[in-house]
């Protein structure tokens, strides 16, 4: 018996169980959302994401706290402050030069399945 994938089936009995409305089927299905038995051995983790996380060291880099503060008394242009308090250069958010970030937007552009390598020049300047 195949389920379909918007259905989680218990293992035991490769029964699909899930919600029965169709619309909430396709909303769980458009967030990709899954439905884990009570007793699953499996363990989820909530983690902030890396906007959370840049946020989050942006106040304890010094360029940036000094850019962010010039914002407010209009002697950076192009730069902004977010509702959400995060810095931003055009629409490029600002990373700090504190952890790994840049470190993990470099390996992500290298080895996501979803890239496609437009060359070392072009890619560079993107990433810049």
């Amino acid at each position: 018996m195949s389920c379909p994938h918007h259905v989680v089936a218990d293992a035991l009995s490769q029964k699909p169980y899930g919600p029965k409305d169709a619309h909430l089927q396709e909303e769980m299905t458009r967030l990709n959302v899954h439905i884990v038995p009570r007793g699953s051995s499996h363990k989820w983790s909530v983690q902030p994401t890396l906007e959370d996380r840049i946020r989050k060291t942006q106040g304890s880099d010094k360029d940036l706290m000094k850019i962010r503060k010039n914002t407010g008394e209009n002697k950076a242009p192009d730069f902004r402050v977010d509702d959400k308090g995060t810095l931003w250069y055009k629409d490029k958010i600002c990373v700090p030069k504190e952890g790994d970030f840049r470190q993990m937007i470099m390996d992500e552009a290298h080895n996501s399945a979803y890239f496609i390598h437009p060359g070392s020049i072009k890619m560079y300047l993107d990433l810049k």
